[in-house]
C-alpha cells in the first residue's frame, strides 16, 4: 500500500479512477439538491422527482450522500496515488518511507473526515 506505483492493479485502478472524476462532478452535481430551485443549484438541468413525500425525499438524500461517499473515495484514491508517483520521482530525498506514511495517513484522515461530515448534513 505504500508503494502503488509498484502495483499494476493499483495502477489501472488509478487509470479507470482518473476518468470519472469529472463524470462523477458532475452527476453530483446534477443531483445535489433534487427539492430547491433546481436552477440556482443545477444550471438550469430539471430536477429527477417533482415529487416531495417523505418517502421520496429520504430516497434522494440516500442517492445524494452515496453519490457524495463515492466522489470523496475517487478523489481520496487518485490524490493518494498521484502524491505516491510524485514521491517516487523525487531522488533527492533521503527518508522516502517517511514521506510515503505521512501521504497514506494524511490521505486516510481527510478522506475519513470528509465522509463523516457529508453524513452530519
Amino acid at each position: 500500500m505504500l508503494f502503488p506505483e509498484k502495483n499494476d492493479y493499483i495502477l489501472n485502478k488509478y487509470a479507470i479512477s482518473s476518468k470519472l472524476l469529472i463524470p462523477g462532478i458532475l452527476f453530483s452535481r446534477y443531483i445535489y439538491n433534487f427539492e430547491s430551485d433546481y436552477r440556482n443549484v443545477t444550471g438550469n438541468f430539471p430536477p429527477i422527482s417533482k415529487e416531495y413525500s417523505k418517502n421520496i425525499i429520504i430516497r434522494n438524500n440516500t442517492i445524494k450522500t452515496s453519490f457524495d461517499i463515492l466522489n470523496i473515495l475517487n478523489f481520496g484514491f487518485n490524490s493518494y496515488v498521484s502524491i505516491s508517483l510524485i514521491v517516487s520521482e523525487i531522488k533527492k530525498c533521503k527518508n522516502n518511507s517517511l514521506l510515503r506514511i505521512s501521504n497514506l495517513c494524511t490521505h486516510t484522515y481527510v478522506v475519513y473526515g470528509l465522509i463523516n461530515y457529508t453524513y452530519k448534513l
